[in-house]
């Protein structure tokens, strides 16, 4: 009986021993995970902080689940300043909070999207323009609850569109609209015109010996002279 309980200690042991091998294993393997998983997260941060690109996480309902460094500038905000928690109305206004909403619509079916807003930045100065580009981000649950977009800063873009569309529209010297904006105008009007059987009348002003100022004065002087004429037409009319 002695030798039976001895055995039966000995392979109780055992027993204890593989279950505590087995522990030890399923210990280091999930200690190993977990490292992993820091470090993953260790470099997504690292490579979320650093991205030239905005990284926006947000909400199907329009909350601020997260944003990146570039996010906070393109927000006019500090580096450190945390954003989440607000929702895009506090940086979206008039038209873009519908553009918002439809996009975030469209995420929230499972489809990505991209899109262009204007942003009014929370601290302060002028707007800027983003191009966003998003995908629905999927929950534990395996439901799309969110969506990771990225914000590209195209301001600059922008304004270079702006200028090169008025040098295009505009005379460099009176900044007055040019022939190219004068034909666009006059083809829209001719053709309401014609769908409405209304009328119109083009005024054509000019100034009398105006060649006399820039024979005798010079180009400069003649310059003066029609600048000085546009300030005052211009008193008179709406602005183009």
């Amino acid at each position: 009986d002695l030798q039976a309980a001895k055995e039966d200690f000995e392979e109780l042991s055992a027993q204890h021993a593989r279950v505590a091998e087995e522990l030890y294993s399923a210990r280091e393997d999930i200690k190993g995970a977990l490292d992993k998983a820091e470090e993953s997260e260790r470099r997504y941060r690292t490579l979320s902080e650093s991205s030239p690109v905005g990284i926006w996480h947000i909400s199907f309902d329009g909350k601020t689940l997260y944003a990146n460094a570039a996010m906070n500038r393109i927000f006019n905000m500090n580096r450190d300043d945390d954003l989440s928690g607000d929702h895009y109305e506090a940086y979206v206004g008039g038209d873009g909070r519908k553009i918002m909403e439809e996009h975030l619509a469209i995420l929230s079916g499972g489809e990505t999207a991209e899109w262009e807003l204007e942003i009014t930045p929370k601290g302060g100065g002028d707007s800027r323009y983003v191009v966003v580009s998003g995908a629905p981000l999927l929950a534990s649950d395996g439901v799309a609850k969110s969506a990771l977009t990225t914000v590209i800063d195209i301001t600059d873009r922008k304004k270079a569109e702006e200028s090169m569309r008025r040098l295009a529209m505009h005379d460099p010297l009176t900044d007055l609209p040019n022939r190219v904006m004068f034909q666009d105008r006059l083809s829209h009007a001719l053709a309401q015109a014609h769908r409405n059987g209304s009328q119109f009348a083009v005024l054509y002003l000019d100034l009398d010996h105006f060649k006399i100022v820039n024979d005798t004065l010079g180009h400069p002087a003649g310059d003066k002279l029609l600048c000085e004429a546009v300030r005052r037409i211009k008193k008179s009319l709406r602005s183009l």
